[in-house]
């Protein structure tokens, strides 16, 4: 079980390609893993400790995995907040759920900037991705700190929150299992070894949904908590280009693909399978 999970895996292998982002660019493992590195070491010099809660208002993003793999790594609670909610409705969540520190983009700068007024948050302890007023930048988080696998690593969890459709956002805490990351590696990744998707069988998983809705987060921390599927999404605002993937071929060529007349044999411009008549929009799926 030791060399299972995506830390022993980006070690093993750090070149492998790990994550396409929704502007196309391509992240190895082993950047990966020195970011969510930098991140623990980052946040336990700000004093967060195991069991403590971070709260992120963040879209789809090279930022969010990194953060949700140093959660991962270090005992943490990862509270992915819905960047569709209101300022209030940020601050309850924030606020519930006791979150040590508050991560957001620039994207949703007014309603995170309204939250952390509202609940009094220290700015010392708010972070952007980009630019927000009042708030400590990225890379004041991370620059500067080691990329080397931080001591004391334990599993820890994602904390998610209804979408307070009868009443606020509900959250439930549950208790941390105690064990090393890579030991949870085969219960976090157990969803798709039900299905025969293994580590190392070149699977590419497609995310076409925003990652602070809840239920999103199921299969998709299944594949990077794995480590070997590439993990690719389009914009989670919907007006994006479409995530750098590759798809079945098609003989009648797919949407944004320009006409061919004998089925290809990669496209990297199809935000899905290809299994459709050219400019039919698809839906997601995960491939």
């Amino acid at each position: 079980m030791a060399d299972l999970g995506f830390w022993a895996l980006a070690q093993a292998e750090p070149g492998h390609l790990a994550l396409v982002t929704p502007e196309g660019g391509e992240v190895a493992a082993g950047d990966l893993l020195a970011g969510c590195n930098r991140l623990v070491h980052g946040l336990r010099a700000l004093g967060v400790e195991q069991g403590d809660a971070v709260a992120a208002v963040l879209p789809n993003c090279r930022e969010l995995i990194e953060l949700y793999l140093a959660c991962l790594q270090a005992g943490w609670y990862l509270v992915p907040i819905n960047h569709h909610l209101v300022s209030p409705e940020i601050a309850h969540i924030a606020g519930d759920s006791e979150a040590r520190v508050l991560v957001a983009h620039e994207r949703f700068a007014d309603a995170a900037r309204a939250a952390a007024t509202e609940l009094g948050f220290p700015p010392e302890a708010s972070f952007s991705v980009g630019r927000i007023a009042g708030f400590r930048s990225w890379g004041q988080l991370v620059d500067g700190q080691p990329d080397d696998l931080p001591e004391g690593r334990t599993l820890g969890a994602v904390m998610n929150y209804t979408s307070g459709t009868t009443g606020s956002p509900k959250g439930v805490r549950r208790p941390l299992p105690g064990l090393a990351p890579e030991a949870g590696a085969i219960s976090l990744g157990g969803m798709l070894l039900m299905f025969g998707l293994q580590p190392d069988d070149g699977n590419v998983h497609l995310v076409g949904s925003p990652l602070g809705a809840p239920c999103t987060w199921v299969t998709p921390s299944c594949s990077w908590t794995d480590g070997r599927r590439r993990a690719c999404w389009s914009s989670s605002s919907g007006t994006g280009s479409p995530a750098a993937t590759w798809c079945r071929p098609s003989s009648t060529g797919c949407w944004r693909c320009p006409p061919r007349s004998a089925p290809a044999t990669t496209c990297r411009r199809c935000v899905t399978w290809c299994t459709r008549p050219r400019h039919a929009r698809p839906t997601s799926s995960v491939a």
